[in-house]
């Protein structure tokens, strides 16, 4: 009897099997997608029930910056335009503007795109800004709901599918994910955990499985579906660390080095990947040099790039600083019992450690292992203890008892998300309508504005801008912000005009320091630019500490200094605020105040 005893509870700490177990698995898995669709369905309920914050005329709105690119390239495509059509446009003008370019046979025009604008082409009914953006919103339930699927899948291969279940629904509700997949994120976070946990789930199919025939059909899937990812996304780390899971699962498992060596070598052929230089990124290079002069990373400026303490990331990930920690406790038990697993499976945890050189944006990729850490314990104690409760005379049913501890724990886990979470859009719809406004002029424009609004502008109106979240770290946002803060409007009118008729060029051309290139930009203001509408919102007013600080850098030492320009006589206030247009120089073209006023520069003569 005592031997007997100590098999069943022995058979508490492996993985579970058997009829039971498998159905209740699949059913929690669907559950957990409807749970996650559900979420995001609901927020969109409550959108609808809101047009006059959320919608722009019929157009609903999105709560991250990034979106509009997504859906200006997604419209450029619909109507038989490549991604160059649209990059064309934007950081004026340092590419060259030509409206008319479509697809001429030197552009792969599926390819080249993005694969979220892509489907959100294929997908739209018209090329119309209001059927792309339901499009692009539409697909943000269901990607939460294949996010799930994928995130179930990488642990149940592991033969975990209870508590890849129910990692896939605390990871899916989590704040850190929710709160990047949430109404109106039309972004590739959307999609980019899930395709990130089904790779290390393929890695260890593909790592584990016996024969040469079901070898080669893992490494070709795990090779198709690095592809798609690296379509989605770009970024070759996230696909790399998934092929080297792939290299320790098949050496220590299989004990296969050629199979190793081979595997990996098919899966980056076919992601069509360039390997990765880390120490190119921009997460960790402090300036970036443009000819003599250093401009400042501008990532210091952003709040989702802030590192959090250990409470604030658990609070992130499990919605409870004590569940957190009872998470991170069952990873490390888990490490102990299965160290081929953990190893394999350590960078989806890892990620809390890159908090320190990514910020906040990056943890949301260890939830689900947190989520798959605390229901592994949670099931595990569960199954010790009805065993040591049960009569000896009866056998222990592992997959019943895991099932129910799923049950509770899968109550617990949506008690503990914040499913009440309600995203904003980003912007006020007076702002998107004063851009909506500059659609199809007859000047043919430039619109500048602060970086933010870049790809709103450039898809609600269609006119280039200066600068956008994608070309935000160039010289443009530094004199941009100098625009901004100056106490001299003729100056302000100077950079702009520079900005707008030269850009880069004459900063590449240029040998001196940055005393002598002011001198250089004023010089040359009064040349004929295109018309410049200056777009300045009242939301800027918040924004603008960032804005001093950028434009109090040093680009000749590259590094940070005290800031010599006051808000109260900066170009911003003078114009928003106080309707100085230093003798027509800035004519008042719109007004919406406190929400938003668009300016013309004055024109200085005639572009050829």
């Amino acid at each position: 009897m005592r031997h007997s005893a100590f098999i069943e509870r022995h058979l508490s700490l492996r993985p579970l099997s058997g009829r039971i177990y498998i159905a209740a698995a699949c059913l929690f898995v669907l559950f957990a997608a409807a749970v996650n669709y559900d979420v995001r369905n609901r927020q969109y309920a409550a959108w609808k029930a809101h047009p006059q914050i959320t919608h722009l005329d019929e157009m609903p709105l999105f709560s991250t910056a990034d979106a509009p690119y997504f859906l200006g390239i997604a419209t450029g495509l619909k109507r038989g335009r490549t991604l160059q059509a649209f990059d064309q446009g934007r950081s004026f003008p340092n590419q060259v503007i030509r409206k008319t370019l479509i697809y001429d046979g030197n552009f792969d025009r599926w390819r080249d795109a993005p694969l979220l604008s892509v489907v959100i082409a294929m997908i739209a009914n018209d090329a119309g800004r209001v059927e792309i953006a339901k499009a692009g919103h539409w697909l943000i339930p269901v990607t939460a709901a294949i996010t799930t699927v994928m995130i179930a899948f990488a642990f149940g291969m592991a033969g975990y599918w209870l508590e890849g279940a129910l990692a896939a629904l605390g990871g899916g509700l989590s704040f850190s994910y929710l709160s990047r997949s949430a109404a109106g994120r039309i972004d590739t976070d959307q999609l980019n955990l899930g395709f990130f946990y089904l790779l290390f789930g393929l890695a260890f199919w593909a790592g584990t499985v016996k024969g040469k025939l079901g070898g080669i059909a893992a490494i070709l899937t795990m090779g198709v579906g690095a592809y798609l990812f690296n379509w989605w996304y770009g970024r070759p780390e996230l696909i790399v660390m998934p092929v080297i899971a792939f290299i320790w699962l098949r050496l220590v498992v299989r004990r296969d080095w050629r199979g190793a060596v081979f595997g990996a070598v098919i899966v980056l052929l076919l992601s069509d990947i360039a390997m990765p230089n880390s120490l190119a990124s921009s997460y960790i290079q402090p300036y970036f040099s443009q000819s003599g002069f250093r401009f400042p990373n501008l990532l210091g400026t952003v709040s989702e790039v802030q590192s959090y303490d250990i409470s604030q990331i658990f609070l992130w990930l499990t919605g409870d600083l004590w569940l957190g920690w009872f998470c991170a406790l069952g990873l490390f038990l888990l490490a102990l019992r299965h160290p081929v697993i953990a190893i394999a499976y350590a960078p989806l945890a890892g990620f809390v450690l890159f908090n320190a050189v990514l910020g906040n944006r990056a943890i949301f990729y260890a939830a689900p292992a947190f989520w798959f850490g605390g229901a592994w314990l949670f099931i595990t104690i569960c199954r010790f203890a009805v065993t040591y409760m049960a009569p000896t005379r009866f056998a222990v049913d592992h997959g019943f008892a895991g099932t129910m501890a799923a049950v509770a724990m899968f109550g617990m886990t949506y008690l503990a998300s914040p499913t009440d979470y309600m995203p904003q859009p980003s912007f006020p719809k007076p702002v998107m309508s004063a851009f909506a406004m500059l659609k199809d002029r007859a000047d043919d424009p430039v619109v500048a504005s602060w970086w933010d609004y870049g790809y709103a502008s450039r898809f609600l109106n269609g006119a280039p801008t200066l600068h956008d979240g994608g070309g935000s770290a160039v010289g443009t946002t530094y004199f941009f912000a100098r625009a901004m803060v100056t106490d001299d409007l003729h100056e302000t009118a100077a950079i702009l005009r520079f900005l707008v008729r030269d850009g880069r060029h004459l900063i590449d051309w240029y040998e001196g320091d940055a005393g002598g290139f002011y001198q250089l930009i004023k010089a040359r203001q009064t040349r004929p630019t295109r018309p410049i509408f200056l777009v300045l919102t009242g939301e800027m007013a918040g924004w603008m500490q960032a804005i001093t600080k950028i434009a109090s850098w040093d680009i000749d030492q590259g590094q940070w200094q005290d800031s010599q320009f006051r808000f109260a006589d900066s170009s911003y206030l003078k114009l928003f605020h106080h309707g100085e247009t230093a003798d027509g120089l800035f004519d008042l073209v719109y007004d919406d105040y406190p929400q938003v006023r668009i300016f013309r520069l004055s024109d200085q003569g005639s572009v050829d």
